[in-house]
């Protein structure tokens, strides 16, 4: 239990936080995969009976992608998973598989859509590992989704949980520097707006058809969040990058849907103007 909880807290730390939202490099793979040639990582792949194998192999252009397969120790076990993450040609937006071996055969443990974009270790690059993904928006869509997933030991092995879903949209300013920590604080006026910029906007500009100005959710007072950086802007006005708790159901939200990966509740993710938050110790 000890375990999860301090993952959970990382997951919700202002450092997991910059790691997402601060341009970043590709994750470092090689700090955690296999270095097996090319060959051996062909050959393996080849033998798994999975469609996005077969895609591969139907348009023979798996070479092209075999740098998005990872060999990795992933559930502890002492035997490779095999995960897969990107984009899979024919198919929306990106995919995220975990092979796992059993009985001599690689089969299909984790499927999610979206991509890995960091990955992390209890300590010493070693496993269990957790990760976290992105789920951006296509075809018109708007949403930007991002999931931390952690393993959990269960039934005498290691299994993928999701521990914090973050939601918002793809037209969101994000920081470029945040606090040492988090700040925990709560709405004491209504309604109070989450906005994708630190601007107020209410006016009904093009970003999406069902977002009015700059707002991307309304909230009551004893609504929670945490703020995770700030800026000023031209008026002097002090604005916090928040992800709220949604301890209380937002008046008005356009992140409210069903999801693809799972539907646990989230936290959303913007700018709120700093005047009516109050800093809970």
């Amino acid at each position: 239990m000890k375990s999860i909880i301090t993952l959970i807290m990382f997951f919700f730390s202002s450092s997991l936080i910059a790691q997402i939202f601060i341009p970043r490099e590709e994750p470092k793979w090689h700090l955690f995969q296999k270095d097996y040639n090319m060959e051996y990582k062909m050959s393996v792949i080849k033998n798994i009976d999975h469609w996005l194998v077969h895609n591969f192999i139907e348009y023979e252009n798996m070479d092209q992608y075999i740098n998005n397969f990872h060999f990795i120790d992933y559930y502890f076990n002492g035997f490779d998973e095999i995960i897969y993450t990107g984009r899979v040609p024919g198919v929306e937006g990106e995919r995220t598989f975990i092979f796992e071996l059993i009985n001599e055969n690689y089969e299909i443990s984790f499927e999610a859509f979206g991509e890995i974009i960091s990955i992390h270790s209890m300590g010493e690059n070693q496993p269990p590992y957790s990760f976290v993904l992105i789920d951006r928006p296509c075809c018109g869509d708007y949403v930007m989704v991002y999931e931390a997933y952690h393993p959990v030991f269960k039934e005498g092995r290691f299994q993928l949980e999701a521990s914090i879903k973050m939601i918002t949209i793809d037209e969101v300013e994000f920081p470029t520097s945040f606090f040492d920590k988090p700040v925990l604080f709560e709405v004491k006026n209504d309604p109070y707006h989450l906005r994708s910029n630190p601007v107020i906007n209410d006016e009904r500009e093009y970003i999406h058809h069902s977002i009015l100005g700059n707002i991307i959710s309304s909230y009551t007072a004893n609504s929670r969040g945490y703020a995770f950086a700030e800026k000023l802007d031209e008026t002097g006005r002090k604005w916090w990058f928040v992800a709220m708790v949604n301890n209380i159901e937002p008046i008005h939200s356009v992140l409210n849907r069903e999801f693809k990966n799972n539907n646990n509740k989230f936290h959303s993710i913007g700018w709120m103007s700093s005047r009516f938050l109050q800093i809970i110790e």
